[in-house]
């Protein structure tokens, strides 16, 4: 009798392991593009995303610090990407040269909820004036954000 409780116990503990894995394991990077038109401080809306971004729809400034010296501007912060699947917290730094067009820069993701909870990963940031305000009538930057999420 007790041979057979023994085998039924471990027979469970065996079933029990079998479905519920120790770790999920490692996320397979995603790279992705999207394209933010950014209006001053304001939630600005995802002109388009794909791969990792796909599904993400408004990006709303955080955190916004400036600092100007002759001949260039450098912008950091961070910003909540709003998406189907969770939200993204972006830390970003952008540069503009008077000797280059638009801005340059990188992002690096902060943090993560739903789908993005746990993820890391990062990449370059671009934009160009004007291009999302063709009345200008305010600051206007068409940002967009390229890289890989893991």
């Amino acid at each position: 009798m007790q041979a057979r409780l023994l085998a039924a116990a471990v027979l469970v503990t065996a079933s029990l392991a079998a479905a519920s894995p120790a770790s999920a394991g490692p996320v397979s990077p995603q790279a992705g593009t999207m394209t933010v038109n950014t209006v001053g401080l304001a939630v600005s809306p995802v002109v388009s995303a794909t791969g990792v971004f796909a599904g993400c729809t408004g990006v709303a400034d955080l955190t916004a610090n400036q600092r100007f010296t002759p001949g260039t501007a450098v912008f950091s912060g961070s910003k909540l990407v709003t998406c189907e699947s969770g939200t993204l917290e972006l830390a970003y730094t952008a540069t503009i040269d008077k000797n280059l067009p638009g801005t340059q820069g990188s992002w690096q993701v902060v943090s993560g909820t739903g789908a993005y909870a746990g993820r890391q990963g990062g990449g370059r940031l671009t934009g160009n004036f004007n291009t999302c305000d063709p009345m200008g009538t305010g600051f206007c930057v068409l940002d967009t954000y390229t890289g890989v999420i893991t």
